[in-house]
C-alpha cells in the first residue's frame, strides 16, 4: 500500500522555514488558468505510471458502455486516472483551527488549541514531506505566547524539527508524530487513497449506496491496515463528500472518524476540496482551508533535506504504529508543543515511608500509597500501555501488595487514560461526582485496533463516586488518606485532590490546578484555586502556613515543599491570597 509519511513541528521563536522559502509558485499558483483539466490530462513529460498503476480496468468505461463503478467515477471526477497516478510533486497551502475533546470542564465538546497557517509540500515518489508553519496558540495560558514559526521534513518514517517547537527541542520527530501525519494528510487528502486503488484493485470494494447531507451517494470500501476506510461518492458529481473510518482513542479506545471535503474546485489537471473538517465521535477538531493548490510546484533543490540536528534519526516501530493509529490525538497534543507518547519511562521516588512517587518527566506523576489492606493509587495517565506499565513498576515496589483503589483526579485525556488498565486487575475506581456514567461507557468500550488490558478480562468495574465537596477517607494507625471533590476550580468539575498523614508529613496530590516546579501553570487561575481549597479545607491555614512539613506533588512537574512552592508563584507574580 502507498502511505505517504508526514511530519509537523513548531518553534518558539521566528527563525522558522516558510512556505515561500521553499517554493517558488510564481506564474503557477493559479494552476486553472495553466493546465488542461481534461479526463486524459498529458502527464508525459512529468511522470512515468507504467510501473505503479494499470489504469485501463478500471476507469475505462467508454468502450463497453457500462455504468462506471463508485471508484472510477471517484477518480473521474478528481481529474482521471492519468493524471491521479502522475502526480509527483504537490504544495498545498492551508489556514486552520486545531481542537481536541476531552479536555474541558465536562466530557463532551472540544477546546480550541492553535490557529495555524501551513505550507505542504509532498514528493509521493520518494515519500517525502516538508511542512512549513506558523501557529498561534489559543489554549488558557499559552495563547499568551507570541505566534511561533516552524519546519518539518520527513523522508519515509523518519523525520526532523527545525527550530524549538514549544516544549521540543530541534532535533529528530518522534515516531508516533510521523505515523500521525501521514495519516492525517492520507484523510485529508483522500487522492493519495485512490492512488493505492489503482496501483492495487484488490484493495477497493462497494460499499452500496447511503444518503448524506440529502444527497445520493455511493459507497467506496478501502481495505486498511488499521481499519476498514469508506468513501461517500456523490452519485451525482462523483465528488468525494466524506471519510469514515475507525481509530484508536487513548481515552474512549475505538472511535468513529469522519472527514467532511467540502467545495471541490479544479485546480489544474485535479480537483481538490477547498475546506477539509475532521470529525472525532461526532464533534468537529480540525477544520481547514486550502488557500492554495500547486500541482508540480517547482521547489528548492533542499526542499526535502532533514535538518542538521536530524540527519541520524531513526524510526521506532511500535511508536510508528500508534501514532498511526491514533493520529488525532498525537496531533491534538503535538499543537500544543509536546509529543504524546504511549509509553515513558517511570521513576519511583520515594518521599516518605510507604508513599512513593512514580516521576514521569514531560508527562503525568503518579503517586502510590501504602496502607495494612494493599495501595492507593493516585492517576492514570498516558496510554492503556502507560498504565500497564505503571503497574508493573508499583508491584517492583511493592511486591504482593494489591493495589485496592485508583484515583482518578479527572477526567482528562492525558490523564486518565491508563484506567482501564487498573480496572482490568479488578481496582475500585474513585472519580468525582457526575462522570460515573462516562466511565462506564469507557470501561465497556471496543478496543479493537489496540487491544488493552481490559479488552480481554472478564471484570465487573466498580466506580465509587465522590459527592461534590465531600470526603473519602481511608486509614490505617499509620497512615490517613483523605480524597476530597473539590468544587471551586476553573479545570474540570470532577476535580478532586488527595491528602496523605504519614509519618509526621503530609503530601498534597493535585493535577493540573499547579504544575509545581516548572515555571509555568498552563490552567489560568488554577494556582489560585488549589490555595483557595487547600485553606477551606483546613489544609493550610488563612497565611498559608501549615503545622507539620507540608509537600505538594503535581501530575506535571516535581515534589515541592509548600515554602518552595509560595517562593516560586510569588516569583511568577501569581497572588495565591495569603495573609
Amino acid at each position: 500500500m502507498l502511505i505517504l509519511a508526514a511530519s509537523l513541528a513548531t518553534a518558539c521563536g521566528d527563525d522558522g522555514g516558510a512556505a515561500a522559502e521553499t517554493a517558488d509558485t510564481s506564474g503557477t499558483e493559479d494552476a486553472s488558468d495553466t493546465a488542461d483539466t481534461s479526463d486524459t490530462a498529458d502527464t508525459s513529460d512529468t511522470a512515468d505510471t507504467s510501473d505503479t498503476a494499470d489504469t485501463s480496468d478500471t476507469t475505462d468505461t467508454s468502450d463497453t458502455g457500462e455504468d462506471p463503478t463508485p471508484f472510477q467515477q471517484a477518480v473521474e471526477a478528481l481529474g482521471g486516472a492519468r493524471a491521479l497516478a502522475g502526480l509527483e510533486l504537490l504544495q498545498i497551502d492551508s489556514t486552520g483551527t486545531r481542537a481536541f475533546d476531552y479536555e474541558g470542564e465536562t466530557p463532551g465538546g472540544v477546546v480550541e488549541v492553535s490557529t495555524y497557517t501551513t505550507s505542504y509540500a509532498f514528493d509521493l515518489t520518494n515519500h517525502d514531506i516538508r511542512v512549513d508553519t506558523e501557529r498561534t496558540p489559543l489554549f488558557e495560558a499559552l495563547q499568551f505566547f507570541p505566534p511561533s514559526n516552524f519546519s518539518v521534513v520527513v523522508n519515509g518514517d523518519v523525520g526532523g524539527i527545525s527550530p524549538q517547537v514549544g516544549f521540543i527541542p530541534p532535533g529528530p520527530t518522534a515516531s508516533q508524530y510521523v505515523g500521525a501525519l501521514r495519516n492525517q494528510q492520507r484523510f485529508f487528502n483522500p487522492h493519495f487513497i485512490l492512488r493505492d486503488g489503482l496501483a492495487d484493485p484488490t484493495l477497493i470494494g462497494d460499499g452500496g449506496e447511503e444518503e448524506f447531507d440529502g444527497r445520493a451517494h455511493r459507497i467506496i470500501t478501502f481495505a486498511g491496515d488499521i481499519a476498514e476506510v469508506r468513501l461517500f461518492v456523490d452519485a451525482e458529481t462523483g465528488s468525494i463528500s466524506k471519510l469514515e473510518t475507525l481509530e484508536n482513542h487513548v481515552l474512549t479506545r475505538d472511535t468513529d472518524l469522519e472527514v467532511h471535503y467540502l467545495a471541490w474546485q479544479s485546480r489544474g489537471a485535479l480537483a481538490f476540496p477547498d475546506v477539509v473538517e475532521l470529525y472525532v465521535g461526532g464533534e468537529l477538531v480540525h477544520g481547514e482551508t486550502r488557500d492554495a493548490v500547486v500541482i508540480e510546484p517547482r521547489l528548492a533543490d533542499d526542499a526535502f533535506e532533514l535538518p542538521p540536528e536530524a540527519v541520524d534519526a531513526t524510526a521506532d516501530p511500535n511508536a510508528l504504529e500508534f501514532g498511526e493509529q491514533t493520529h488525532h490525538v498525537v496531533d491534538a497534543f503535538f499543537n500544543l508543543g509536546s509529543f504524546y507518547p504511549e509509553e515513558s519511562a517511570i521513576t519511583p521516588t520515594q518521599l516518605a515511608p510507604g508513599v512513593t512517587a512514580m516521576l514521569v518527566p514531560g508527562a503525568a506523576n503518579s503517586l502510590v500509597v501504602s496502607y495494612d489492606q494493599g495501595l492507593v493509587v493516585f492517576e492514570a495517565p498516558g496510554t492503556p500501555a502507560h498504565g500497564s506499565n505503571l503497574i508493573d513498576a508499583i508491584a517492583a515496589e511493592y511486591p504482593a501488595m494489591p493495589i485496592t483503589h485508583i484515583v482518578q483526579s479527572h477526567f482528562h485525556q492525558d490523564h486518565a487514560s491508563g484506567v482501564r488498565s487498573f480496572i482490568a486487575e479488578e481496582t475500585t475506581l474513585v472519580v468525582g461526582e457526575g462522570v460515573g456514567d462516562f466511565w462506564q461507557g469507557i470501561l465497556a468500550a471496543e478496543s479493537t485496533i489496540r487491544p488493552d488490558a481490559l479488552a480481554g478480562a472478564n471484570v465487573t468495574p466498580v466506580i465509587e463516586e465522590l459527592a461534590l465537596d465531600d470526603t473519602l477517607v481511608i486509614d490505617d494507625p499509620n497512615v490517613t488518606i483523605t480524597i476530597h471533590h473539590i468544587s471551586t476550580n476553573p479545570h474540570s468539575e470532577d476535580m478532586v485532590i488527595g491528602l496523605i498523614d504519614v509519618d509526621g508529613q503530609r503530601f498534597v496530590y493535585e493535577a493540573d490546578l499547579y504544575n509545581a516546579g516548572l515555571g509555568l501553570t498552563a490552567v489560568i487561575g488554577g494556582p489560585e484555586s488549589l490555595f483557595e481549597n487547600l485553606r477551606t479545607l483546613g489544609i493550610i491555614d488563612t497565611d498559608c502556613s501549615s503545622d507539620v512539613p507540608l509537600t505538594i506533588v503535581p501530575a506535571h512537574g516535581v515534589p515541592q515543599t509548600l515554602q518552595v512552592s509560595l517562593a516560586e508563584l510569588a516569583g511568577q507574580t501569581i497572588d495565591v491570597d495569603c495573609n
